[in-house]
């Protein structure tokens, strides 16, 4: 192989798993430069267990999320009741958490999973979407957050999750739903479940990453879109996670299909939300400089139920394609999370995470 393709090859698998050049080399050069092959055997462990490869890229043992010192578990009833009311879980309400919690990274993740658990803790989302979850980082939740069904598309590599509180959100069925042309083993985990009697269809992704997957990824956008378009009749359908989506590959597509809203733009564009990925403040990668950048790769859709929708003007706010009478879910509001600095000195992720609040209209 040629030495320009060779480094086009180790840059795109340094950009996905954050492994230094002659890590890269190594992994490729043993895939026989299969760059899909190379990525499975990085985040599937796959190699001699003795070896400084392995060392370097395995990701954290079970035993370092060690809950045995933590004195907090997420428990619905551990926390003050002012604590209950400011997270929205009275019956009128949905509240939904969207998290990119960065798994991947080892630096200080015992002390950042235990803050991210905290602020879960802190605001008892209904419902919480996680991505780029590692089995450790599962197994830690699977400890602390005991008042939560965690259904996890996936146990090894990284994977995504959806937490529903138990106390409100009945479960229904779940299925994994694979992207079949994804190199870096993306798919879209679909929930079907229930709270106050509303159907919901939840639905949460870690679309591709990378400026280079710019066609795979306007891709399984589509097919994310496609699967919403099959929810249930009655069930309002809420899509979310990382997304890496830039605008202009929204608008290649045409934008949003009618009666899809993007709940971002539905609560007026808040600017205090827009970027979700912002490495002028959160400085966990380290990309200063030039190499900064302001994004909103998370984001959050959100559709009618079939049943409510007809002919006519929009009740989703701020307007919308599609149409409706009354909705059984409207969002009202939108904020970050995870923006505060730890105590070792990292903030929980690299990503802020996006907690939204939804009106049930019964």
């Amino acid at each position: 192989m040629e030495g320009a393709a060779e480094e086009r090859l180790c840059a795109e698998f340094r950009s996905i798993t954050g492994a230094d050049r002659g890590l890269a080399k190594r992994y490729l050069g043993r895939a026989a430069w299969d760059l899909q092959h190379a990525l499975n055997t990085y985040f599937e462990g796959d190699t001699d267990p003795g070896s400084s490869v392995a060392s370097a890229m395995q990701p954290p043992p079970v035993e370092v999320l060690d809950v045995s010192s933590d004195l907090e578990v997420i428990e619905e009833n551990s926390l003050p009741p002012n604590l209950h009311s400011a997270s929205g879980g009275d019956e009128g309400s949905l509240s939904l958490l969207c998290w990119n919690l960065d798994g991947l990274m080892e630096e200080q993740i015992q002390l950042r999973a235990r803050g991210a658990c905290n602020i879960i803790a802190l605001h008892s989302p209904d419902v919480v979407y996680l991505q780029e979850l590692v089995p450790p980082y599962l197994g830690y939740l699977q400890q602390r957050a005991t008042s939560y069904h965690i259904i996890p598309a996936d146990e090894q590599g990284y994977f995504t999750a959806v937490m529903l509180k138990k106390s409100r959100v009945r479960l229904i069925s779940h299925e994994v739903i694979p992207f079949p042309t994804s190199v870096m083993g993306r798919n879209l985990l679909a929930v079907r479940a229930e709270v106050s009697g509303v159907p919901l269809y939840l639905l949460t992704s870690h679309l591709e990453s990378t400026v280079s997957h710019t066609k795979e990824r306007v891709r399984q956008l589509q097919q994310v879109l496609q699967r919403m378009a099959l929810a249930p009749s009655n069930a309002t359908t809420i899509f979310g996670g990382d997304t890496n989506l830039r605008d202009k590959e929204v608008s290649q597509i045409g934008g949003l299909p009618p009666g899809v809203g993007d709940v971002w733009e539905l609560l007026g564009r808040p600017e205090e939300t827009r970027y979700t990925w912002d490495t002028t403040l959160n400085d966990n990668l380290k990309l200063g400089g030039a190499r900064s950048s302001r994004l909103r790769f998370d984001r959050l859709f959100y559709q009618q139920p079939l049943t409510a929708r007809s002919p006519g003007p929009s009740s989703l706010p701020g307007g919308g394609g599609g149409g409706g009478v009354d909705a059984t879910v409207v969002p009202r509001s939108l904020r970050l999370v995870g923006t505060e600095r730890l105590a070792c000195g990292k903030f929980p992720s690299d990503h802020w995470g996006l907690l939204a609040h939804f009106d049930l209209v019964l």
